[in-house]
C-alpha cells in the first residue's frame, strides 16, 4: 500500500514520471514482476539525508551535541530506508539517459504517470510512502536550523540542490530492525500492466539488438511488447 504522506509536497495525479535503468534491471523487473528498492546507505550520492554536505559546512562548538544526535539519527534513516526513485518530467532527458546508464551504454526507460505508479503497487504487508524530493542549498547559514525541523519522511526527501535537474519523485520503506538485517534492496512485488505505459529504448540501443530486445520482451511478458518504443533523441555524443 502506498501511502502519499502528508508532510511530502505531491506531484499531480497524472504527472509524468520516468525510470531509467540498464538492461539487467530491466529485465530483473519483467522476471521478478518486482521494484526494487535500495537502501539509502548504498547510494553513491554522498549528500544523501544532507550529512556531509552540512558537516562541510561547519558546526559551531555550541551545537556539537545537537549536531551528532541529528547526524547519528540521520545513519540511521540510511541503514532503515529503502527507496525507488522517478524522475517527474514530461519529455524523456538526455542527461538522465546519460547519468543512469552511465554514459552511452544500451538501456531503457519507463514511462508511466504518477497515478499508475502508486497504483502498480501490489504488496499489501507494508507501508510504502511517496512524494516530491525538496533541493536543499546546505551553503546557506540557516540551513541547521531549516534541517533540525524537518521529520523524517521530508529528511528522506531532502536533496543537495546541485541535483535538482533530476526533479526527482520518491516512493520508500523502512525496515523496523535494520540492524539486524544485512538486506541491501528490497523487491517489491507491482503490476506490471499498470505501471508500464511506455518502455523507451535508450538513443544508445544497437538498431541489431532492438528485434532482439523485442523478441525476449515478447517471451517474458507478451502484454509489454506493443509498448516499446524508439528513444526521440537521436545524439551520439
Amino acid at each position: 500500500m502506498v501511502i502519499k504522506s502528508k508532510s511530502l509536497r505531491q506531484p499531480s495525479w497524472n504527472a509524468i514520471v520516468w525510470r531509467y535503468m540498464g538492461l539487467d534491471k530491466f529485465f530483473d523487473l519483467l522476471r521478478n514482476r518486482r521494484l526494487v528498492f535500495n537502501r539509502a546507505d548504498n547510494f553513491t550520492d554522498r549528500n544523501e539525508l544532507v550529512i556531509h554536505s552540512l558537516h562541510q559546512s561547519g558546526v559551531l562548538a555550541s551545537e556539537e551535541k545537537k549536531w551528532n544526535s541529528f547526524r547519528t539519527k540521520c545513519l540511521e534513516l540510511k541503514e532503515s530506508t529503502f527507496v525507488s526513485s522517478w524522475s517527474a518530467q514530461k519529455n524523456e532527458s538526455f542527461g538522465l539517459w546519460k547519468v543512469y546508464l552511465g554514459g552511452n551504454n544500451p538501456g531503457v526507460a519507463i514511462r508511466t504517470n504518477y497515478h499508475d505508479l502508486t497504483n502498480s503497487i501490489r504488496n499489501k504487508d507494508c507501508q510504502i510512502f511517496s512524494g516530491k524530493v525538496q533541493y536543499h542549498d546546505s551553503r546557506n547559514p540557516s540551513s541547521l536550523d531549516y534541517i533540525y525541523k524537518l521529520n523524517d519522511d521530508q529528511l528522506i526527501t531532502t536533496k543537495y540542490a546541485g541535483y535538482e535537474y533530476e526533479h526527482e519523485v520518491r516512493l520508500f520503506l523502512r525496515l523496523d530492525n535494520p540492524s539486524e538485517s544485512s538486506t541491501k534492496v528490497v523487491g517489491i512485488a507491482v503490476d506490471l500492466d499498470t505501471l508500464i505505459q511506455e518502455i523507451y529504448l535508450s538513443p544508445w540501443i544497437a538498431s541489431w539488438f532492438q528485434d532482439t530486445f523485442r523478441e525476449i520482451v515478447e517471451n517474458l511478458e507478451p502484454s509489454l511488447s506493443r509498448k516499446i518504443v524508439e528513444s526521440r533523441i537521436s545524439d551520439y555524443g
